[in-house]
């Protein structure tokens, strides 16, 4: 038997049980590179009655399928493809192309299995066939082989793709911009050709349409029951277990749920659940075994046939826009993220609002921003230096990056500079206008457009691989550090590690306080040295009790007093201690140490927890009394020139 008279009689049998010619189509020829093209020419199928029980309707019904260009702007709500064109045109975001994703009613996957089956009943046997559990024409009247039939099933269009092959040319006419399969379609050359800026597909907008069936759980739920005492015990397991089931409920406790959104307290209705526990990955690989195993089935497609329906449309980017850039913090008051206990606010903002609430009102009213940092300080600790890197993940932002770059950036946006995907673009003027809103708590630099992918992997890399530079003032009881102490101190770090500074000839030399040999300051330096510490007791509430090991790199001493009399900027902050303390019993800590070391434990060693602490090296009773990150030794992202004082903004 030849493949046309095959398919030919497959055609007959498929149109016999009141299939559309498009779904016959998708169906018997999805190997063919023809069959896009005969889809979207058998136009004859709209007009077809009754309807189709492959595909329900989807693709020949009017109200499924056909959109009428000049009622775009007013649809008619039964019309699906007026009013998802519709929904584009009256949202705000900006967008030069568009993906489409569907996901069809899970009964088509049960429609489609039936199908099947009717058809291997009506196949005859062949040399290669099955064991011949179905039972089967013979072969002398038989219009296909059962292996015509598996050709054909596995090769098939799904009914989500035939479906998208017909609607995205009416979208993109209704709405002329391109539609395009995904992201990675797009060419570079082409779109910066017609204006696109980098980073192109960021410009794509993605439209979700999730369409559902109202039988979809009743079909399933029958036709499981019909076929169950005709298939395998194991089969009949996994059957029970589905028909068993019930929808996955919400573990919380019911009524209303509450999300805090900064200093707002929202209250969520507890989400509803679909009544039906059938879907795709569980139903579709429960239909293909019993289809490969052969087993006689007794089939017969539901008699009731509905449209599917709209269960959602949803607007969204598919491509984030990541912003990297470099804080600087000067406050003692700021933690870094929204610090909210018990629906109570702590603090009246923090590092995360103060970046992220000006970037958002650029990108627009839907735009969602996740913040994350190289590492992160505690509430009252300054992060002075070039600042802690840190990311703006920008996700469903309505304004196009196109129009971002041209209003915000000073170098990226003009003509003669390279513009590549993987090229990082400035955004200095949005540096200042940031910098003009956080009341001198903050100032944000280097503030650019990177590559997704180089933005993730430097923050983790730099996680792992990073030393931090710390200065804090210290008090040391007992009349304060000596000599004798310093030099004690010297001797120890070199029973830790015989490499430690400062080398055994020098040791004699060190003295409090410090000689000064070079700059207005005098420093003693030692290490590196290795320290454990077990998680802080402060902290144990929130982390796991573990214990790590870190490097101290080097740790260096500084009289007190001689550092004030600098008077540096930077060193302002310090001079209130001195009244609080005796200055003589004050003194000056710099550390260069592994990311993750808990600061404030080695200096007073959390009750002997921190081994060893430099209170344990000293013998005395030393605390930390004010903290500063000084330097985050992560060379990303790239430096850009300071931005502008805040004065004029670009708002």
């Amino acid at each position: 038997m030849t493949l046309i008279a095959s398919e030919s009689g497959a055609s007959v049998e498929l149109r016999e049980l009141g299939c559309c010619s498009r779904c016959v189509v998708r169906l018997l020829h999805g190997a063919e590179s023809s069959c896009q093209t005969d889809v979207l020419n058998a136009e004859d199928s709209i007009r077809e009655k009754p309807i189709c029980p492959a595909c329900c309707g989807l693709l020949h019904h009017p109200s499924l399928c056909q959109l009428t260009l000049n009622r775009v702007d007013a649809p008619h709500m039964s019309q699906l493809l007026e009013s998802v064109a519709y929904k584009i045109q009256s949202s705000t975001f900006e967008y030069s192309a568009c993906i489409l994703k569907t996901v069809t009613p899970v009964n088509i996957i049960l429609r489609e299995h039936i199908l099947w089956a009717l058809l291997l009943q009506k196949a005859g046997e062949n040399a290669a066939g099955s064991s011949g559990l179905i039972a089967r024409q013979p072969e002398a009247v038989a219009p296909f082989s059962t292996q015509d039939v598996d050709k054909w099933r596995r090769n098939s269009i799904s009914l989500k793709v035939a479906w998208q092959w017909i609607v995205e040319p009416l979208l993109s006419s209704a709405l002329q911009v391109p539609f395009i399969q995904s992201s990675k379609d797009i060419l570079k050359e082409l779109l910066q050709s017609l204006g696109f800026p980098p980073f192109p597909e960021t410009s794509v907008l993605t439209l979700n349409v999730e369409l559902t069936n109202e039988h979809s759980k009743l079909e399933c739920e029958d036709h499981l029951r019909v076929i169950r005492p005709a298939v395998s015990d194991e089969i009949q397991a996994h059957i029970d277990e589905l028909l068993n089931c019930r929808p996955e409920k919400n573990r919380r406790k019911r009524g209303a749920l509450q999300k805090h959104v900064l200093d707002k307290i929202i209250e969520i209705q507890e989400p509803e659940i679909s009544p039906c526990q059938f879907s795709k990955t569980n139903l579709q690989p429960l239909l293909w075994t019993i289809l490969d195993r052969k087993f006689v089935l007794p089939c017969t497609l539901p008699a009731t046939i509905t449209l599917p329906t709209t269960s959602k449309v949803q607007l969204g980017r598919d491509c984030p826009v990541v912003i990297a850039g470099r804080y600087v913090k000067l406050d003692r008051y700021l933690s870094q993220t929204p610090w909210i206990i018990d629906t109570k606010r702590k603090l009246s903002s923090s590092v995360e609002e103060l970046i992220a609430d000006t970037v958002r009102e650029q990108f627009g009213r839907n735009t969602n921003i996740t913040f994350s940092s190289s590492g992160r300080e505690d509430v009252d600790v300054r992060c002075l230096g070039l600042g802690r890197p840190f990311i703006l993940q920008i996700e469903n932002y309505d304004t196009s990056l196109k129009k971002v770059i041209e209003r915000f950036s000073k170098f990226g946006a003009k003509s003669h500079t390279p513009l590549t995907n993987d090229s990082s673009i400035d955004l200095l003027l949005m540096a200042t206008l940031v910098n003009s809103r956080t009341g001198g708590r903050l100032f944000v630099r280097d503030l650019q457009i990177v590559n997704p992918t180089d933005a993730a992997r430097a923050i983790k890399n730099g996680e792992l691989e990073k030393s931090k530079c710390y200065r804090a003032v210290c008090w040391c009881g007992a009349g304060g550090l000596t000599t004798d102490l310093v030099q004690s101190l010297a001797r120890q770090c070199r029973q830790l590690n015989s490499d430690s500074l400062p080398p055994e000839s020098t040791m004699h030399t060190y003295s409090w306080p410090p000689a000064v040999f070079e700059g207005p300051i005098g420093y003693l330096d030692y290490g590196p040295i290795t320290i454990c510490q077990p998680t802080p007791i402060r902290v144990l509430h929130r982390r796991a009790a573990l214990e790590r090991m870190r490097d101290v790199h080097l740790l260096r001493l500084a009289d007190y007093r001689a550092l004030i009399e600098v008077a540096a900027p930077e060193y302002a902050d310090y001079e209130q201690w001195s009244s609080l303390y005796p200055a003589e019993e004050l003194f000056i800590l710099e550390l260069r140490c592994d990311a993750g070391t808990y600061v404030k434990e080695f200096v007073h060693g959390d009750l002997g927890r921190s081994r060893p602490s430099l209170a344990s090296l000293l013998g005395r009773s030393v605390d930390i009394l004010t903290l500063d990150v000084v330097a985050v030794e992560l060379d990303w992202p790239t430096r850009l020139p300071d931005p502008d004082l805040p004065t004029d903004s670009p708002c």
